[in-house]
């Protein structure tokens, strides 16, 4: 099997040849071509350069383009955002628009032509023609609560859900229409998209506000994405999602991710119950430092755990940028040489 094949086998819940491993590598493509994070942020060549690389060393399931994938739609929305090409950081907004002006006189902006959201969108575009018969390649947007606490500030959005709820709703209806605009441009191109979201992870939300606020607006974008064409929408979150878990099933997603601090057996009978797919991540903190012997023993534990009556992907959450590359291939090896039952 190819990835395409392996991928699209594991999605149906079809028999596969081994179990797909897709760690997620943005900022860590940058460190593979002797770059910072900042430099494959705004160079349409670079970040293809970048992602290539990746794919040429690691051959992962999944190849999801991307860098600074937090501030893209910000910055087309009037963030400011701060590079650092002097260093490995990764750039950060330094501006909250709606701390300067009001959502009503924001204007929702084109993924075709403005900030970087059309060179994100050229650059899968060029992946895609460069490897796009041999492996998935998705585009990526930031979920609308995420993007919404950026464009306001984490503690003004909250302080607006618990103070304006017709404010916040305002905002969170605001942002899902400019994540599900850029969305359907990958789409569009024939690529899958990833949705980031991981703002939504206790305790930065709590589950209450989560289902009072922005569960339908992601019922909503999925729905809609799928109408666009999307075969696969997922919301991906890091971090402890267990008291959403349920909600994260029963909004549509095809996809639950459970990261390293879920219990992962759990999150497995839930995924297979409702006949999706469960994203499996060991800690990213682990894959950076090592040693390879506990990245192994960790990586076949959860093998063990979850990839049993398949719809399993084994990944790590987002590959740090100095990971050495010694220990990808250790995660990668356990992957190939595990036998599925």
């Amino acid at each position: 099997m190819n990835s395409i094949e392996r991928m699209a086998a594991t999605a149906a819940g079809e028999k596969t040849d081994r179990v797909p491993f897709v760690p997620t590598i943005y900022e860590h493509a940058a460190y593979l071509i002797g770059k910072v994070p900042s430099d494959i942020s705004v160079d349409l060549d670079l970040l293809v350069q970048a992602q290539l690389k990746a794919y040429e060393i690691y051959g992962h399931d999944l190849v999801v383009v991307g860098a600074d994938i937090y501030n893209v739609e910000a910055e087309a929305l009037g963030c400011r955002v701060k590079y650092y090409h002097d260093s490995d950081a990764i750039p950060g907004v330094e501006s909250h628009i709606l701390q300067e002006r009001h959502i009503s006189e924001l204007q929702k902006p084109s993924p075709w032509k403005d900030g970087r959201m059309p060179m994100m969108l050229e650059a899968v575009s060029r992946v895609k023609k460069e490897i796009g018969d041999l492996v998935p390649v998705n585009g990526t947007v930031v979920g609308p609560y995420t993007l919404a606490t950026i464009l306001a500030g984490y503690e003004d959005f909250v302080m607006k859900m618990l103070g304006d709820a017709e404010e916040a709703e305002k905002i969170l209806s605001f942002t899902t229409a400019v994540c599900c605009d850029f969305a359907a441009a990958f789409i569009k191109l024939g690529a899958g998209v990833s949705i980031n979201e991981s703002w939504i992870a206790q305790p930065v939300l709590s589950p209450a506000l989560y289902r009072k606020f922005v569960y339908k607006y992601h019922q909503k974008l999925i729905r809609q994405l799928k109408e666009a064409g999307a075969s696969s929408v997922g919301i991906i979150s890091g971090g402890d999602t267990t008291a959403i878990c349920d909600d994260l099933i029963s909004m549509g997603s095809s996809i639950l991710m459970a990261d390293y601090c879920c219990d992962q057996k759990l999150y497995k009978q839930k995924a297979q119950a409702a006949g999706i797919v469960l994203r499996g991540s060991i800690d990213s903190k682990l894959v950076r430092s090592g040693p390879q012997e506990k990245i192994a023993a960790e990586t076949l534990k959860l093998l063990q755990e979850c990839a049993s009556g398949g719809r399993f992907l084994l990944g790590c959450g987002v590959v740090p940028y100095d990971t050495p590359s010694e220990h990808l291939f250790a995660m990668k090896e356990v992957v190939e040489s595990f036998e599925l039952r």
